[in-house]
């Protein structure tokens, strides 16, 4: 499970190194790849491969002759991107998606428990700050959903 944030820099080509700690936690079946997507938020996702073939699963449910659906997935994939993380654990992030973001240089890159969000700094902390809730409301609130049954 990827957790905590760390912040690094874009280099030039594009790349961003994914941190040790987050690096350890991903399956040999996602074969050092991650799936390169937009985030749903003002960020960039990155499933690793072995995550992003179950979620796959469900994406495929949805229908190319309903608008909606079609719409989504035109958004979603248009600019997804499987890359794998080189020797020195880096991973290519694709310029549209850095502008979607509005990544030049420094960014965060967090753990969300199956996946890595990768933000612009000051859209992160906002981002953070935001909220008209405290921590410990929305916590209960989380927290104390009922499961689907």
């Amino acid at each position: 499970m990827f957790v905590g944030n760390y912040k690094h820099s874009i280099d030039n080509k594009g790349r961003v190194a994914i941190p040790a700690k987050m690096r350890k936690f991903m399956s040999p079946e996602a074969q050092q790849s991650f799936m390169v997507i937009r985030g749903t938020q003002k960020c960039i996702d990155l499933f690793p491969l072995d995550v992003w073939q179950k979620i796959t699963k469900d994406i495929q449910k949805l229908g190319y002759y309903n608008e909606e659906d079609a719409e989504f997935l035109r958004q979603y994939l248009s600019n997804a991107t499987l890359e794998t993380m080189d020797s020195q654990s880096r991973i290519p992030i694709p310029k549209v998606l850095l502008d979607y973001a509005g990544i030049n240089k420094e960014v965060v890159i967090a753990g969300m428990m199956d996946k890595i969000e990768i933000w612009n700094v000051e859209d992160y902390e906002k981002k953070l700050s935001e909220s008209t809730q405290s921590f410990a409301q929305i916590a209960q609130k989380v927290m104390n959903r009922k499961p689907d049954n």
